[in-house]
């Protein structure tokens, strides 16, 4: 055979060489074992906006293609964007969103209400704006254990479900899973709000959680954190200016000029990763904190650090594959050891050296990737270059001796890669 195809999965392709639905092989839940299907726009609710407009609130469903497995642990996401800007489907929450479902997961990437309204306070302001998200996420958790009780049709596990987000996403999730009385969020009237349940959908099911991922979050109180909580998983950079790393003000400082198009962020006082990790130590709750030192804020995010977050990103899938493994999945296997390359070494492929590399891509409109190829053990780099095609199809001819390569392919915001052995 002259050319040997590898077919890189993104929404609804298959690696074509195996013929099976597992593609990298490996455990579930800590290899990434599958192909992956996205059912966009999935309604979870409505409510009013801070203007009393109604809004309708949907989510992107990710879900491991072909998999027999009938009640899957299921991660509920929110992404980052002061609450005033961001997409379900842009940056860190697309990425995160499809790698975990890699392992065998079901992944939410939500909608939520966003936007800062009038209030006498700026505590006001913010924690009306930071409650209405946190209602949405909360009728997130109620879809699906409404659906899992009646139809399940996105066969998930309703005891075994996660929260998380990025940013004001992690703040989002903070506050859904640890906030439980009005005396712990002053300044407002929660009977005009909704409360804390409030009407975004799905009633009269539950919205507790089992575990929590907060990448950059805060809480406006660590004494809401109790011993019986959900276990909670912390990364932040320990020079975040915007999301206080410590104790402090969340803040969105910015030019005179852009001060004109970009609307003022309420600055309120919160407790970021630190003092929320040492006061889970304090009273046992299960934690684990990552810090990403001498960092800024979200130095996993492409927008934030465009030059250095491939690396970090990959950090952060792999801690929070390990830490669901031990603390939702519960196994007797710890996980202890952190291995950036997260996707493992299961070779998928041989090649016969001379053939050349066929990479075909679902989007036909694409016109430009970059392509790197390192060693086995991702330590030395053998090849970088830009790979032109008009109808998707990119060929990379192959130099390399043989032995144990890795292919990896960006484009756009979306990162993959393949394994590959030249026999």
């Amino acid at each position: 055979m002259k050319n040997l195809i590898l077919i890189i999965l993104l929404f609804f392709v298959q690696f074509s060489f195996a013929q099976r639905t597992e593609y990298f092989g490996g455990e579930r839940f800590l290899d990434s074992k599958f192909a992956v299907d996205c059912i966009e726009n999935v309604k979870y609710g409505e409510n009013f906006t801070h203007k009393g407009k109604k809004q309708e609130l949907f989510m992107d469903i990710y879900v491991p293609k072909n998999d027999t497995m009938q009640k899957r642990p299921v991660i509920i996401l929110a992404y980052p964007g002061a609450f005033m800007a961001g997409s379900k489907r842009l940056g860190i929450m697309k990425t995160m969103a499809y790698q975990l479902a890699e392992f065998g997961y079901v992944v939410a990437s939500i909608d939520y209400r966003r936007g800062y309204g009038k209030g006498k306070s700026e505590d006001e302001i913010g924690k009306s704006t930071v409650l209405r998200a946190m209602q949405d996420m909360k009728a997130a958790v109620r879809f699906f254990r409404k659906d899992a009780a009646l139809q399940n049709s996105y066969h998930v596990d309703s005891k075994l479900i996660t929260i998380g987000g990025s940013s004001a996403g992690a703040i989002v999730a903070l506050q859904a899973a640890y906030l439980k009385d009005t005396i712990d969020f002053p300044c407002l009237d929660y009977e005009a709000l909704g409360g804390f349940e409030g009407n975004s959908g799905n009633l009269g099911y539950s919205s507790e959680v089992q575990c929590v991922i907060a990448l950059a979050g805060v809480v406006g109180d660590t004494s809401w954190l109790a011993r019986n909580d959900p276990p909670v998983l912390l990364m932040q950079g320990d020079q975040d200016y915007f999301v206080p790393f410590r104790h402090g003000k969340i803040r969105m400082r910015v030019g005179r000029i852009a001060s004109l198009f970009i609307p003022h962020v309420p600055e309120v006082e919160a407790f970021g990763s630190l003092p929320i990790s040492q006061r889970a130590k304090h009273i046992g709750l299960n934690y684990e904190l990552f810090v990403f030192e001498n960092k800024g804020h979200c130095p996993y995010d492409m927008y934030m650090s465009p030059k250095t977050y491939a690396k970090e990103q990959d950090l952060v899938i792999n801690y929070i594959r390990n830490f669901l493994y031990t603390n939702l999945l519960r196994k007797e296997q710890k996980i202890i050891k952190t291995d950036i390359s997260y996707l493992g070494k299961v070779y998928v492929s041989e090649i016969k050296k001379g053939e050349d590399i066929i990479i075909e891509l679902p989007d036909k409109y694409l016109k430009t990737i970059k392509v790197y190829i390192r060693d086995g053990n991702d330590e030395k780099k053998y090849l970088e270059k830009k790979l032109r095609s008009k109808n998707g199809f990119y060929t990379l001819k192959n130099n390399l001796k043989q032995g144990k390569y890795i292919l990896k392919i960006r484009w756009g915001e979306y990162r993959t890669r393949v394994y590959f052995e030249i026999k």
